[in-house]
Formats: C-alpha cells, structure tokens, sequence
C-alpha cells in the first residue's frame, strides 16, 4: 500500500497578499514565498469568508458559512459537535498536529487536533462586539506599535517557538513513523504580521534603503465619506484622521519587516522537511485569515469589505511542482476544508460549500472560469451586517443600516475601479447584475435586518459570559501537558480565560 502524502499547512495571521513577490514587486522581501511559487501554483484571487481572526478560522475549520455557525465575533465559540477537516483527517490514518495559533474559543481548543505543540497566543474568552455603543476600534499604540518597544518582541517569541515545536515534531516523527504508513497534517500558524507593526531589529534593517511604498487609495474627508463600512472604521479608530505620512511608511515597514519574519519561519520548515527525506512526499499550502488595509482609504488592519481586507495570499506546492502557475479564478478559505479531504483520498467526503483545489489545478479548461466568492461580517468595528458577493468582474456589497432601518447596497467594477470607490448603483438602476446578486443573496437566506436582531441579543450574553468568567476562581484549559504551568501569563494570555487539558488551576 503506498503511504499517503504528507499535509504542511503553513498559516499567518492577516498577511496582505499584495506585500508578498508572488502577487506584487518591490514590497516586501519573500524570497521564500517566491521559491515556493516558482515551485508550485499561485492562485491570484484567494478571499477569507469573514475579515476577522476567529470567523475566518472557524469557517476554514468547519467548512462552512459563519452564517451558518454563529460565529460572528471574535468571542464566537466553534461547537465541538461540529466535524472539522481534522476529524476527517485523523480518521484517515493522520497524525493532526497544531503548533501556533488558531484562536479557538471556549474549552475545546482542539476540534480534531490530536496533538497541540503550544498554547495558544490569545485567551480562550475572545473579544465581544458592542454594538448598543458607537464602533469599537483600537488605540493607536495597539496597532500602529510602540517606538519604544524591545528589539525581541511577544508575537516573534511565540512564532519562533511555533516553529521551533513543528520542527522538534518533525524531527520526532522521522525516528518513530516515518516508516510506517501514517503520514501527518502538521498546522505551523503563525501570529506575524498582526498588528501591532512591530519587528525584531534585524528585519527592520532589511529596509533600511528600501523604497516602502504607500497606500494607492487616500482617504476622504470623515464628513465626505458615504460608505457605512468607511464610515464605522473611521468612527472606531478617530485617530486615522491625524495620522502622518511618515507614521504610516514606519507602520508599512515595520508591517513589511514582520513578513520577511514569517518569509524565514517558512523556510525553516521546507529546510527541515528537505533535511529528513520529506520534502518530495509533502504537500506545502501557504495562506493567511485574512489581510490588512495597511493605510488603504485611511485604515489599518481588516473588518471592511474591500479587496485589501478580505484578500488572502495562497500558495499551493504539491509534491514535485506543477505545470500550472497561476489561477484566476475566485477560490476562498472554504475551499481548503474538501482540499485536505481530497488530498489524503478519504472515504467519507461530506457535502461541503467548497470546492477542492485539486479540481482547479488538475482541469486545464477549469481554471479561468468565473466564480462566486461570498464574504459576511458581522463583527467588531461596525454596527450591523454587512454581505459581500465577489465574480471576477463585480463586487456587490450589501449592508444593513440600523439607524435609518434600511439598506445599503454597493456594487463596484472592479475592472475598471479597482479602487472600490465608485458605486455604480443609483436610484434609477437597472442593471442586470444587481437583480443577479440581490437574487443570490435572496438564495443565501441572508437577513441582514434578522441577523441584527439576533447578534444584539447574542452579544449581550457573551459578554454576560465572559464578564463572568473573568471574576471566577477557576483558569480552565489548553496547555500540553509538558510546557511549563509558569508560561500561562507569558504571552498574551493575561487575560480572559487559560485553560489546561488534565488539571485545574486555582488563580492566587
């Protein structure tokens, strides 16, 4: 029987596609990510399905809409009655590794994981959406960084011990079944880049005499702003409107910095994969949760339906290369759950609304055609939901308006705007594409006057929830049992809930 291709599933936390060589020359430096590409297929149009760490991921894992999930916000909790792609995996003969972060909530932090080689970066409790109160947004420091912070920071401490662990693992698996016929899904998921802009010295070096290139779309004037997404961002973070050009080329570079970080993690596991005889047997796929606007339209990270936040790098090397370069057609992280299924030939495929990679890459009539890509969001940083339809041509956006108990609705040419910032919808629209789009968002069952309703009711007992736990006696959860109990508070985990697989630990 031959033994089954290895899975290495390399993943960053809102990593812009456009910084990396593949997608865009002279950002930042990936030779890398370059390596890869040259070695395996680009597919140039890859979208998250919700611009927010915890949706993104849970809708990656799950396979399915957040809509259908109830996981909105970054407090969204995956019920662990839900199969993932790693149950799948495992009953195919996998070992399920996860070293590094995927930021699940509640006390099942591994939903088909058979090993976790670290903790997790953030706590367990998540971040509830407010939406009784104006748009909540982040401090400047938190996410443009602190001039005054050490060389060394949390978020390279926590990657490098990520890589660290997957390469101890590997090194493990070589002596002990490598020659057996189980092969492994090893998840290596890094925090870098993510906000806040801050990178080792070293990296930051590596622009000293680069040119950083700045954002292509300037924003508008806060009363001339008409979109209520722009609007809400805007509102959350007030300190973009006095923001500085050179504040914002010193975020870009310590941003750009940051990926050339990740750029060498990645490396480090293909030189330990080549090392031990497994580079030839070992699928690589590269992506991120979602972007980062970077500056775009006077924003910084993501929670906005334009192409600098819900694009997403993704870079798939199977094993030997491809003939296949580059594919245009629209492909999303819900694509990634029936694309692990079908690389490790499982028996049991469920009905998923993805589709596998493979079938692109295998199919040379396939990979230029048109396809629907649906992105929701209904988190932190605006006030109701907002719906997302993007085809090759035509993005539809349609957003919720609670305070005039209306709708909002967008549509951008995106081959002729490619800056999102003409809506070509007007009172006396008849345009096909939009009775097109409001049909498929009338077939999707989106209600984003239903839905509103709802997430007010369930934001409120999340933070009941988490208000709770924060006051408890009691940190349940999600260390492996050999890191050290000392290393709970080390990261960012000081707040919310930490939790540990076979103990309890009482809080002095």
């Amino acid at each position: 029987m031959t033994k089954k291709k290895n899975i290495l599933f390399f993943m960053c936390d809102q990593l812009n596609p456009y910084v990396l060589s593949p997608y865009r020359e002279n950002m930042a430096i990936t030779p890398t990510y370059q390596q890869l590409a040259d070695e395996g297929v680009v597919f140039e149009n890859a979208f998250c399905n919700s611009p927010l760490c915890v949706p993104s991921r849970m809708s990656m894992m799950a396979g399915k809409p957040v809509s259908e999930l109830n996981t909105f916000n970054n407090a969204g909790i995956l019920n662990s009655d839900v199969p993932c792609f790693t149950h799948y995996l495992a009953n195919a003969g996998y070992h399920t590794v996860l070293s590094g972060k995927m930021h699940f909530i509640g006390t099942d932090q591994f939903h088909g994981f058979g090993q976790r080689l670290t903790t997790d970066i953030y706590p367990a409790a998540g971040w509830v959406a407010n939406w009784n109160n104006r748009p909540g947004g982040e401090g400047k420091k938190a996410i443009l960084g602190d001039k005054n912070a050490p060389d060394w920071n949390r978020y390279a401490e926590y990657d490098e011990l990520a890589t660290t662990k997957a390469i101890e693992w590997i090194r493990k698996y070589t002596i002990k079944d490598a020659s057996n016929d189980k092969p492994f899904f090893l998840c290596v998921s890094l925090t870098n880049p993510h906000h806040p802009y801050t990178a080792p010295k070293e990296f930051r070096d590596m622009y000293s005499d680069r040119d950083i290139p700045m954002p292509e779309t300037k924003p508008l004037p806060l009363d001339k702003v008409e979109f209520l997404n722009d609007k809400w961002m805007r509102e959350g973070h007030p300190w973009c409107e006095n923001i500085s050009d050179a504040e914002i080329r010193e975020a870009r570079l310590n941003y750009f910095a940051q990926t050339t970080f990740t750029d060498l993690k990645l490396k480090q596991m293909i030189d330990c994969l080549k090392k031990f005889n497994l580079y030839d047997d070992t699928w690589i796929i590269v992506t991120s949760d979602h972007s980062d606007m970077l500056g775009e339209r006077g924003l910084f990270t993501k929670k906005h339906f334009c192409d600098q936040s819900i694009r997403v790098p993704l870079i798939v090397n199977p094993p030997k290369g491809t003939k296949i370069k580059k594919i245009k057609t629209n492909v999303s992280l819900l694509d990634m759950f029936p694309t692990f299924l079908d690389i490790a030939g499982t028996e049991e495929f469920p009905e998923l609304k993805g589709e596998s990679l493979l079938s692109f890459m295998d199919s040379s009539n396939k990979y230029e055609l048109d396809r629907d890509v649906v992105i929701e969001y209904a988190g932190t940083s605006v006030l109701a939901p907002v719906y997302t339809i993007c085809n090759a041509q035509f993005k539809y956006v349609n957003t919720y308006n609670p305070a005039e108990d209306s709708f909002e609705e967008l549509l951008f040419d995106l081959e002729n705007d490619p800056g999102e910032s003409k809506n070509i919808i007007t009172k006396d629209t008849s345009l096909n594409i939009v009775n097109t789009m409001r049909k498929k968002l009338a077939a999707a069952g989106w209600d984003g006057r239903a839905l509103y309703s709802r997430e007010l009711k369930h934001q409120h007992n999340q933070k009941l929830i988490n208000e709770a736990e924060s006051l408890s006696a009691l940190a349940l959860t999600c260390m492996p049992n050999d890191l050290d109990i000392n290393d709970n508070d080390f990261y960012v985990r000081d707040k919310g809930m930490n939790y540990f697989p076979s103990r309890i630990v009482i809080k002095e």
